[in-house]
């Protein structure tokens, strides 16, 4: 099993790749202030005012992560091409390179979230999770695929969230 590219969103975002935000020049040592202690093109500040200062740089609460992740759209398809999947179907060829989980997430909180996929094969045995990163808008779009859906039998894609709560979950027939 394999991840695809990066989730994405419907409108073009830039990839999962985190972002950083650009660090302040290093000053020399002596030209460094230091916390509560007055520099030369800072005058002495009372108590109070170091006092919220201290509290304006205290950690910001921790990101949002989603909670109510929905989907709206689950299929096997051959492929996906332009964020939507192609050669959606039910029934597929043992000889198939790659079979597709295509997952259409409703978001209503707009905030990021995980999302795990699972191909579970006839005899029972679960591949192991492909994880998913859902993106802080209310659609997003994401998939994940294997490479090992050979056997014949009823197989089923399932996608959970990161509690393990099962979101969605669809069966497909592997002929040959």
């Amino acid at each position: 099993m394999q991840c695809t590219a990066p989730a994405s969103p419907v409108a073009t975002l830039p990839s999962n790749a985190a972002t950083a935000a650009a660090a302040p020049p290093a000053q020399p040592a002596a030209a460094r202030p230091v916390a509560g202690q007055p520099t030369p093109a800072q005058p002495a500040t009372s108590q109070a005012a170091t006092a919220s200062t201290a509290a304006a740089a205290a950690p910001a609460a921790p990101p949002r992560h989603a909670t109510a992740l929905r989907i709206d759209r689950l299929v096997v398809a051959r492929a996906v091409e332009g964020r939507e999947p192609q050669g959606a179907d039910t029934v597929f060829a043992a000889d198939e390179k790659r079979l597709f989980a295509f997952v259409e997430v409703d978001n209503p909180e707009h905030a990021p979230g995980d999302l795990k996929v699972t191909f579970v094969a006839p005899n029972g045995e679960a591949q192991p999770p492909i994880e998913l990163a859902v993106g802080d808008t209310p659609r997003w779009r994401t998939w994940a695929f294997t490479r090992r859906a050979h056997a014949p039998g009823t197989w089923k894609a399932i996608v959970r969230d990161e509690r393990g709560r099962v979101l969605a979950s669809t069966e497909f027939d592997v002929r040959g």
